[in-house]
């Protein structure tokens, strides 16, 4: 199996409970077990790890502020400092700008608890853990409601090491059907670039932190007959590649699931995104992202290992590759892909490290 080893992997927790981390759960999306993915299925190769931490809402928000989850934090400070990940990138309550998820009648206890969050794992982990773990601020990329913008919830670059995404059904032309009078949930491109852009303004490193496109990889409708998009490949993953090139994205997570199969997805509209269900998209996936056949090629499980001579103008940038099948039942794949010199020389573009005494074939789940 490590001969197939993603570069790593993504599973999901929240504050209250951080079920999945040292114990397996399941929320409704397959197995979330942390370690049981580093230490059972990938033992030989060191790969990071990507941690959806769900907050709860402004609800949770506030009880973080008043001191009810100080324990939780302790525990999750407790796992940062013990995994044997290579890496560490923690998403602190994602997609906070979705108008769904309970953060936008008060982002401003948003701000408030993501800076206590990283300003507690700072003063409390040891240099070498904070070292390599990373703070995630990510963005659902579609429309955010009662006109708030991204800085209407941006903690400060002093707390933000990463800038994430999601991208699902925005690189369409079409209706997302996921409508609430004029607004268009499913986003677009607009959105997307407006991320992105904002990362740039704050010289952050970015991730397409979930991904999979939306209706499944064998979408067939009166939308993709309409815009002549039948071939799965030109409709949704080059141009999610070309968004890669254009932007210089550091990290791509792709969710690689049978969506219908999860409870918690079952008839939500995702579909069938495992790269094995379509032939042509699989030869594509080969020839584009195990082999490289574009601007960037791929690495893959340890990752770590190849952080040498980066800075040499003779190399071509790299990303880490995918696993592209995986036979543990309830799991579902996720891709990470760094540019090489990026990850390696991530510490250089974070903020410093002061003196400080943890929606699934992989990564585990969605949400």
């Amino acid at each position: 199996m490590s001969s197939f080893a993603p570069a790593a992997a993504m599973i999901y927790t929240d504050l209250e409970t951080l079920k999945g981390l040292f114990t397996p759960t399941d929320y409704g999306s397959g197995v979330e077990y942390a370690d049981g993915i580093l230490t059972s299925i990938f033992p030989e190769t060191k790969i990071g790890l990507q941690i959806g931490l769900w907050l709860n809402g402004s609800v949770g928000c506030n009880q973080i502020l008043n001191g009810t989850m100080d324990h939780q934090l302790f525990k999750l400070a407790k796992y940062l400092a013990i995994t044997n990940a290579s890496r560490v990138f923690l998403r602190i309550g994602y997609e906070f700008d979705n108008p769904f998820f309970g953060y936008s009648d008060d982002p401003n206890s948003y701000i408030l608890a993501f800076r206590k969050i990283v300003g507690y794992l700072k003063d409390i982990l040891t240099k070498k853990a904070l070292e390599k773990t990373y703070f995630v601020w990510h963005s659902w990329a579609a429309p955010r409601s009662n006109n708030l913008t991204l800085y209407d919830f941006y903690p400060g670059s002093e707390f933000v090491d990463w800038v994430g995404l999601s991208i699902f059904h925005q690189v369409f032309p079409w209706n997302s059907g996921w409508t609430n009078g004029f607004v268009d949930w499913g986003g677009s491109m607009d959105h997307v670039r407006d991320v992105l852009d904002f990362a740039k303004v704050e010289n952050k490193p970015t991730m397409i932190a979930e991904s999979t496109p939306m209706g499944g990889i064998n979408l067939h409708s009166t939308d993709t007959i309409m815009h002549n998009a039948s071939d799965p490949w030109t409709r949704w993953f080059d141009k999610v590649l070309n968004l890669i090139e254009t932007y210089d994205i550091d990290m791509w997570s792709y969710i690689n699931c049978d969506w219908d199969s999860q409870t918690m997805w079952h008839q939500k509209g995702f579909g069938d995104t495992r790269i094995s269900s379509n032939y042509e998209v699989l030869k594509k996936w080969n020839e584009e992202i195990i082999n490289g056949n574009r601007s960037q090629s791929f690495l893959m499980g340890g990752f770590s290992d190849s952080c040498t001579d980066t800075h040499s103008t003779s190399l071509k940038p790299k990303l880490f590759a995918p696993l592209l099948t995986f036979g543990v039942p309830s799991f579902c794949l996720f891709v990470a892909l760094f540019f090489l010199r990026k990850i390696c020389d991530s510490s250089k573009r974070r903020h410093p490290v002061e003196n400080v005494s943890e929606r699934m074939p992989l990564n585990v789940n969605y949400r």
